[in-house]
């Protein structure tokens, strides 16, 4: 889901910047046009051209990013990907984290995190083998067995074959005396791998602990950045249909439309990565917190 999303914020970025290269150039061009009337504004044509090439440059890299997203969905779903739907983002779903209480978020993370699961299930292992080190070091063992011999001398060279069988079976009582086998006491290495199992699971909470704070802090601070985004966004859009209007009464020129246009276009794709970044985030406490369904949240 991460791979994902990154897909989705990278395929976002990179049309988001085709249209300000076009925003860019119509700029070039009213400033051309201006410039041969003599009406030079002050925006040199040769700055706006350094800046298309910019936005250019960011959007190789967006396309560079998005290919590697590609390959990493083709990689982790086995199935060939050449492009990403565009998301649209479920309404209300920044803000969450206001509606989950970290302590509970924890424990549940602790309780049903797989990674926590499989460090436990280590402890529980490694304490099986301990105990069996321990029985083979210091308590007798009791086997049995059962032995099966067939002789078979019908083709003898000296006449009179014969076939025999011999069945044998008993049991044979272990008692562990000095070492005598020379292998060592194998309850101590074992006793230090229980140990050893023990710590990682301690170490897997710990930092399970402290990645789920920190993503809930995280969402609350993408929360805002997305409520400030908007608020920008919408008053860049405001900005710009005032300007339309104003050239609509003759009282601005388009280059003036092309700019709040740049403007508008750039606030927006601020507010779509956020809100996508708030996902990605979202996402990852669902992981960290052991929730399975991601449709139906904490």
């Amino acid at each position: 889901m991460d791979a994902y999303l990154v897909a989705i914020q990278a395929s976002t970025r990179a049309s988001s910047l085709r249209q300000r290269q076009a925003l860019v150039a119509r700029q070039v061009s009213a400033q051309s046009v201006l410039s041969e009337e003599g009406l030079d504004l002050g925006a040199s044509v040769s700055s706006l051209r350094s800046e298309r090439a910019g936005i250019a440059s960011e959007e190789a890299l967006e396309q560079s990013r998005l290919s590697q997203a590609l390959s990493d969905l083709a990689l982790l779903t086995g199935t060939v990907v050449t492009d990403v739907e565009r998301l649209r983002v479920p309404r209300g779903i920044t803000g969450t984290e206001r509606r989950i209480d970290v302590e509970t978020a924890v424990q549940s993370g602790l309780r049903d995190n797989p990674l926590v699961m499989v460090a436990a299930l280590d402890v529980v292992g490694t304490e099986l083998l301990r105990r069996q080190a321990m029985a083979s070091d210091f308590s007798p063992v009791l086997s049995a067995y059962a032995l099966l011999e067939e002789e078979d001398r019908e083709a003898s060279r000296f006449g009179g074959g014969s076939v025999s069988e011999d069945t044998t079976v008993g049991v044979t009582l272990s008692i562990p005396l000095f070492n005598s086998r020379g292998d060592g006491i194998a309850t101590l290495p074992a006793t230090v791998d229980v140990r050893q199992a023990a710590l990682e699971y301690h170490a897997v909470q710990r930092q399970l602990e402290t990645q789920i704070r920190v993503t809930h802090a995280r969402m609350g601070q993408l929360s805002a950045a997305v409520r400030q985004s908007s608020s920008a966004t919408r008053s860049a859009n405001s900005a710009l249909a005032e300007e339309r209007r104003r050239v609509t009464a003759g009282e601005s020129l388009d280059l003036a439309v092309a700019s709040r246009a740049l403007r508008s276009n750039a606030a927006r794709e601020r507010e779509v990565f956020q809100q996508v970044e708030y996902m990605r985030a979202w996402a990852r406490f669902q992981y960290l917190t052991g929730v399975a369904d991601y449709g139906s949240g904490i």
